[in-house]
């Protein structure tokens, strides 16, 4: 799916040149293990970041919750990894950037693929959670987390299930919420990878059985 620019980026997969991360990659490997899981969380959510979702992805693994993230957000800050934010589009939340975005590509990269379904839905669900009714001012992000769940739950051995089903409607929902998406073919490969107007999204919603925002 592809539509306009969010308040927070997300970045899509790129490939990087093999020297380029195996640089990146040894500088990562320096940090401490807890300070390596949170960059990693980070990536997750995106260029751009709030400390929240890095707290819910690492729920159970840090003692202190929110404010111990913080402490390592700040320590990978010192080390000149990412950067925080003055203002933050959700309220009572620090925000944070990548300073290079092949660092976060390369962090993302060292999470096991077996956990990154999961990870892109708990972060989709935090934002539902926080953003309340300006949901749809974070419709494109919502609609890359749930579609990359979707298509990360089509790659495992026990698809089929009816969270399968969830992500891949969550997606067109929160599509249909902006203007100029596309229909990515991985997720509908019956409908044509081209810009559908708001009717022809709805009709395409309307068979997947869901409901669109209002």
């Amino acid at each position: 799916l592809t539509g306009a620019h969010a308040d927070t980026e997300y970045v899509e997969e790129v490939e990087i040149p093999d020297t380029v991360q195996a640089v990146l990659t040894a500088r990562i490997d320096l940090l401490d293990p807890l300070e390596k899981r949170v960059l990693r969380s980070a990536a997750v959510v995106g260029k751009d970041f709030w400390s929240g979702p890095v707290a819910r992805l690492l729920e159970g693994e840090v003692a202190g919750g929110e404010p111990a993230v913080q402490d390592v957000l700040a320590r990978l800050e010192d080390r000149g990894l990412i950067l925080a934010r003055l203002g933050s589009t959700i309220e009572g939340q620090r925000a944070y950037a990548f300073i290079h975005i092949l660092t976060r590509d390369v962090a993302y990269e060292s999470l096991p693929r077996r956990e990154r379904q999961q990870a892109h839905a708990d972060v989709a669900e935090w934002i539902e959670q926080r953003a309340g009714e300006r949901r749809r001012e974070f419709a494109d992000l919502l609609a890359h987390h749930y579609a990359q769940a979707y298509r990360l739950s089509r790659d495992d051995v026990r698809r089929g299930g009816p969270e399968e089903s969830r992500y891949r409607t969550e997606a067109f929902r929160y599509a249909l919420a902006q203007e100029g998406f596309k229909v990515d073919v991985e997720i509908a490969p019956d409908l044509p990878d081209v810009p559908l107007a708001a009717p022809a999204m709805k009709q395409a919603l309307a068979n997947l059985g869901g409901n669109a925002i209002t």
